[in-house]
């Protein structure tokens, strides 16, 4: 290892480190000159406590050996790799910006076009490394660097050729990396393109949300909501958030690998139909607006990989209908007798047609029913002569609820054994009773131990049974009971239709089942029609012609309203313009002018000054017509259930609530001065709205911070997020009734 004049490193006689630019895990890496090129680089030089560790260094070559061939401009290139005093190193290209994970730790959440532009970019650099058979396995905001630039860079391709292994070792660095694992990595199953597929749904929900979608206390509990945990859609998340850019996120982290979109490709792809038609979702139709149908079907006929169709010069003469025998046909005249004989021809086709039509009609019923009947038997008769065979898995350490369901679709019966067990989650798989890689048919039954609570049983289906005999039964041993009817013409009337959990499932004392039982009759669903604009009378009528009924119009039309202020509005005419103001308006007298009012005063300076008296604020009167309803336009309910409706700014009659944030001890609070935001967003209406509550740098004095919340007059909650430092802390929902409930997450 040598040294210049000013005692900085210099690597294989060419790389002179400049400075420190950043710290991971298991690597250090450093701004340096190439010396021989003279161009600035960047060094990522593997620790010394790991330069005997060959794990290590195989990530390292790694990195060097996936890299060196992509040559991409979203993509950091490599440069070189060598050794110095046993420490591997790697050059490669030196990015003059901020990562993405920092930017959005700035931002908290961007614009959804700029996120979709930074994905654009990141797929691009994707489909490169798929096109040579790299996968990137470890794809995180961590790990995607923004130039000044603005350009888009992907990095660290450190394990991106094991994709036969099971999921990576936990390292130092790899904290960030739980959060954006997908299902297949998190069980360490076999890894392809489809799970850089998913990181990058993770990355987007991220950017667009401000949050990851699964958190938790420790790496092993956010990698099992991975694999059975439910994302909650970005537009719930946040309504501002286009349909077309939640379904985006939603179609690239389906669990199964098969559901998502299957390349890079075909993610950019509809990338480009989302950025030009943000509003209409491809997953749920139902949400669009039917004035976009037509444009809708034209984007999604759109093929943006379709080949280019070059038609022969004879085919394009043919489908422009001018071939020598169209001319001559359509100059042809016919003579009566040709005329007659063509009608007589025509009866005779148009008889034999039609005979030749019913004889295949009813040939063809025939041999529907023959066959339809054959089926029948066949169908009957075909388990005792064929079975289908399959090979389990091990399912150790797996959700029983995930591995039973993948399993019934395969027709293998399941039972569920309760186990005691201190190792694994409640839910979890202990044990099975075939062993991996046994082969068993649809007629066997496989056993799963599940880790179950003390007094835990297996939930006796009780489908067409009363559900009043269910509840007693349940009831008697401990089982907390609700009831909820279901529209059904498939069961009887007071009849279980199912539970919740299902049948099959492990339950235990204390634990909550609902009993679903049928009304009887099948309801139907209906559409909430836009009631803005409306008086009172017609939208109640609206209602009724859609099936709906009206729960409460709030405040009355028209009424003085100015009381359910916090703070009456003022009247605009209530404080004179200056232009409109006299001396005699404004109780000033101009020096030498005379007072009329008092003939003895004779313009006096000692005339008394009269001050105007304060104006009475003008009263607040409620619309006459609809401005806000709720449920929303387009929002489906069941036929009878009821809608409200406001003929006021809602926002303007929320019932404020104070609360009080108590000193985050269990978040990390380097300094002395902690930086809090909290933020409340409510839906009122048809539209939603974020409010910035507190917004300080405060002291570990300053505890416990107080802050009002105002929540929406229609009873819905107000949801609000509480960062600490820039990090999302913690969300809690807050009702009217109740106080603050932390989100589970």
């Amino acid at each position: 290892m040598q040294t210049d004049s000013a005692d900085r490193i210099i690597l294989g006689g060419r790389y002179r480190l400049d400075s420190k630019v950043g710290t991971g895990g298991m690597s250090v890496v450093y701004r340096a000159t190439d010396m021989q090129d003279e161009r600035t680089v960047a060094i990522k030089m593997l620790r010394h406590e790991y330069a005997e560790d060959e794990e290590f260094i195989r990530h390292f070559r790694n990195e060097m050996e996936a890299t060196k061939d992509l040559h991409h401009p979203n993509i950091v290139e490599i440069y070189d790799f060598s050794q110095e005093d046993d420490a591997p190193y790697i050059v490669m290209e030196y990015i003059s910006g901020i990562t993405l994970k920092a930017y959005i730790n700035v931002v908290q959440s961007m614009g959804w076009r700029d996120a979709l532009n930074i994905v654009a970019q990141i797929l691009s650099a994707v489909d490169c490394a798929h096109s040579h058979g790299i996968v990137h396995r470890d794809i995180k905001p961590q790990n995607i660097l923004i130039t000044d630039e603005g350009r888009v860079k992907l990095t660290d391709f450190g394990i991106a050729y094991a994709v036969t292994e099971g999921t990576r070792k936990a390292v130092g660095d790899s904290a960030g990396s739980v959060h954006y694992l997908s299902p297949e990595q998190a069980r360490g199953g076999f890894v392809d393109e489809r799970s850089d597929i998913y990181s990058i749904g993770i990355t987007l929900y991220e950017m667009v949300t401000g949050v990851v979608p699964f958190d938790g206390e420790s790496h092993v509990s956010i990698a099992l909501k991975h694999i059975d945990g439910n994302i909650v859609p970005p537009h719930t998340v946040d309504p501002d958030i286009p349909y077309g850019v939640s379904d985006l996120v939603m179609m690239a982290t389906k669990k199964d690998p098969a559901e998502r979109f299957q390349t890079a490709r075909d993610m950019y792809a509809r990338l480009k139909m989302v950025s030009a038609n943000p509003g209409y979702s491809f997953l749920t139709p139902e949400n669009n607006i039917e004035d976009g149908a037509a444009d809708i079907q034209n984007l999604e006929s759109t093929e943006f990989s379709a080949p280019l169709v070059i038609k022969r010069e004879s085919e394009e003469r043919y489908d422009a209908g001018d071939s020598g025998e169209d001319r001559a046909r359509q100059g042809r005249t016919y003579t009566d007798k040709e005329l007659e004989i063509s009608r007589a021809e025509i009866v005779r086709n148009v008889t034999m047609t039609t005979f030749a039509y019913v004889l295949a009609v009813v040939l063809g019923i025939a041999g529907i029913v023959f066959m339809v009947t054959r089926y029948r038997d066949l169908s009957k008769n075909m388990p005792r002569f064929t079975t289908v065979s399959y090979r389990i898995g091990n399912y150790t350490a797996m959700k029983a609820e995930s591995v039973i369901a993948d399993l019934a679709e395969k027709g293998i019966t399941v039972v569920q054994e309760p186990v005691i067990n201190d190792d694994y989650p409640t839910g979890y798989i202990v044990g099975q009773s075939l062993e991996s890689g046994q082969v068993i048919t649809s007629r066997d039954v496989l056993t799963l131990k599940v880790s179950s609570l003390s007094n835990s049983f297996v939930l006796e289906d009780w489908t067409d049974k009363d559900y009043r005999e269910a509840g007693s039964a349940l009831t008697s041993v401990g089982i907390n009971v609700n009831y909820q009817t279901v529209a059904s013409s498939a069961h009887k009337v007071q009849m279980v239709v199912r539970t919740a959990p299902a049948a099959g499932s492990i339950v235990a004392p204390g634990d909550t089942v609902t009993v679903f039982y049928s009304t009887g009759q099948l309801a139907e669903k209906v559409r909430v029609p836009n009631l803005l604009g409306l008086s009172l009378q017609e939208a109640e009528l609206q209602l009724n012609l859609a099936g709906l009924s009206l729960r409460r119009a709030y405040p009355e039309p028209g009424m003085d309203i100015t009381d359910l202020l916090a703070t009456p509005t003022p009247s605009p005419a209530a404080t004179p313009s200056p232009a409109d103001e006299t001396p005699e308006a404004s109780g000033d007298i101009t020096p030498g002018a005379a007072n009329t009012d008092d003939p003895d005063d004779d313009a006096s300076p000692e005339a008394t000054v009269t001050e105007a008296p304060t104006p009475t604020p003008a009263p607040v009167i409620a619309s006459a017509t609809v401005v806000a309803q709720f449920p929303p336009a387009g929002t489906e309910l069941y036929a009878g259930e009821s809608v409200e409706i406001y003929f006021y700014n809602i926002r303007m009659l929320q019932t404020p609530k104070k609360l009080t944030l108590e000193y985050p001890k269990d978040a990390i609070l380097p300094g002395s001065l902690i930086n809090v935001r909290i933020e409340s967003r409510s839906v009122t209406g048809s539209s939603a709205y974020s409010d910035i509550i507190f917004n300080d740098r405060v002291e570990a004095k300053d505890f416990p911070l107080e802050y009002t919340v105002n929540l929406p007059v229609n009873g819905t909650p107000a949801r609000v997020n509480i960062f600490i430092n820039g990090s999302l802390y913690r969300q809690v929902l807050v009702t009217a009734g109740t106080a603050e409930k932390t989100d589970e997450r």
